[in-house]
């Protein structure tokens, strides 16, 4: 929760407040710049910059970050975390639980917001018991992104992709299955030969978490009552109720939105959408040939090497209507290098001390080339579907 605390000349610290702390966030003003130098590029006016961004993923994403983090700051996910380590008998089992954990908390939550309940608490974790504390790390990171893939909140390019295919919840959850399954239990297999062994040598202990039900009650309601009405049509409606709910009875929360991600957004539609306008963009991407939904996936991979998955997913947005294809693409391609995925980042940065940065595609590259040519196994023995 947000602690804004004031100091002896009664000044508020706006850094104990992320709605005031838009204008320090690294990727924001990255974006931004790119921007400037974009406009001084290829200048565009005004109404064109506005037609650039797509407002139903923006109202989306608001929504569902504000029920998330809801649900997140409820406590809920670290209560039963902690209660699951009483009833473990074995590191290796703990390794299991924990990647599981971060893979289905992912599908529900999105990565990012996993990330930060997963991965303090691994240290925390790792501050009571000897853990191989860097390999954990970097496979609950890819864990968290595998997972994300299954639904079309688990991530900023599920949602913008969710929007514009007009697919229903459960439909696009059925599209991502099998390669989301298969990068799971590639994941069990891989710890099996690195997770720690041996038994857990004590009880640990957390303190509790409180009240934790009222809260995660009320969004999972507002997360219900959301894709209700996104399929009835009336999504952007119930984005406005959710967000003013948040706003009047836990403003807490609402501050605690994480608003950066969103004007992220807002900049990274408007950059992409300046970047197709130029014809070396254009005729690159034409010579993928993206009609084919082969190349879309590949090209997603690819992308997502370069510019991260994201931007991968708005740039190729432009040029390919094959949803199902670019989404696998994309999510795929979020493991490999660390720059493919936003939720990498944050991982790096929550574990800093750690130093996983580079140790981290020691163990990614090698799970991308494994899972991305086991789902073009699969395409291949079965076909597309």
């Amino acid at each position: 929760m947000i602690s804004s605390s004031n100091d002896a000349s009664g000044r508020i610290h706006t850094d104990s407040i992320p709605l005031l702390r838009i204008y320090k966030d690294p990727f924001v003003i990255f974006s931004g710049l790119i921007l400037i130098v974009l406009l001084y590029l290829k200048p565009t006016p005004a109404s064109r910059l506005y037609s650039f961004i797509h407002w139903p993923t923006i109202a989306a994403l608001a929504g569902l970050l504000a029920i998330t983090t809801g649900f997140s700051q409820s406590g809920l996910m670290e209560y039963g975390a902690e209660h699951l380590i009483e009833i473990l008998h074995t590191k290796q089992g703990l390794w299991f639980s924990l990647i599981l954990f971060s893979a289905v908390g992912a599908m529900f939550l999105t990565n990012d917001i996993v990330l930060f309940l997963i991965i303090p608490f691994t240290l925390r974790l790792h501050s009571k018991m000897p853990l191989k504390i860097r390999p954990l790390l970097i496979i609950e990171t890819i864990a968290v992104n595998a997972g994300s893939m299954l639904t079309p909140i688990g991530n900023p390019q599920n949602i913008y992709l969710w929007q514009k295919s007009h697919l229903s919840f459960f439909t696009f959850t059925g599209v991502m299955l099998v390669p989301v399954l298969i990068q799971i239990i590639l994941l069990l297999t891989i710890i099996s030969f690195i997770g720690d062994k041996g038994a857990l040598s004590k009880k640990i202990s957390f303190s509790q978490a409180k009240n934790y039900y009222p809260l995660a009650l009320v969004s999972v309601m507002l997360l219900i009552g959301y894709l209700i009405a996104n399929r009835m049509g009336s999504g952007l409606y119930a984005v406005g109720f959710i967000l003013m709910f948040y706003l009047l009875f836990y403003r807490k929360i609402f501050l605690s939105i994480d608003w950066s991600l969103i004007v992220l957004f807002l900049f990274l539609f408007i950059d992409v959408g300046i970047v197709t306008q130029f014809s070396f963009v254009k005729t690159f991407s034409a010579s993928l040939n993206l009609s084919n939904p082969l190349h879309v996936a590949g090209a997603g991979i690819g992308y997502s090497q370069v510019i991260s998955n994201v931007p991968a997913t708005l740039l190729l947005a432009h040029f390919t209507r094959q949803w199902k294809y670019l989404a696998w693409g994309v999510n795929i391609g979020a493991n490999g290098l660390l720059i493919s995925s936003f939720a990498n980042f944050i991982a790096v940065r929550l574990a800093h001390s750690q130093k996983i940065g580079w140790v981290y595609h020691y163990y990614a590259i090698p799970f991308l080339v494994i899972s991305g040519g086991l789902v073009y196994l699969w395409i291949s023995l079965f076909g597309m579907y």
